[in-house]
């Protein structure tokens, strides 16, 4: 089984009805994923 990891690359996403930082999720690019 895989095992969660942090990451120091973090994306932001907006709530769409007003603007304002909704969900923080991790910025993973392929050399990341195992």
């Amino acid at each position: 089984q895989g095992k969660w990891h942090s990451t120091s690359s973090h994306n932001t996403i907006l709530d769409p009805l007003n603007g304002e930082p909704f969900i923080k999720v991790s910025d993973v690019d392929e050399t990341g994923i195992k």
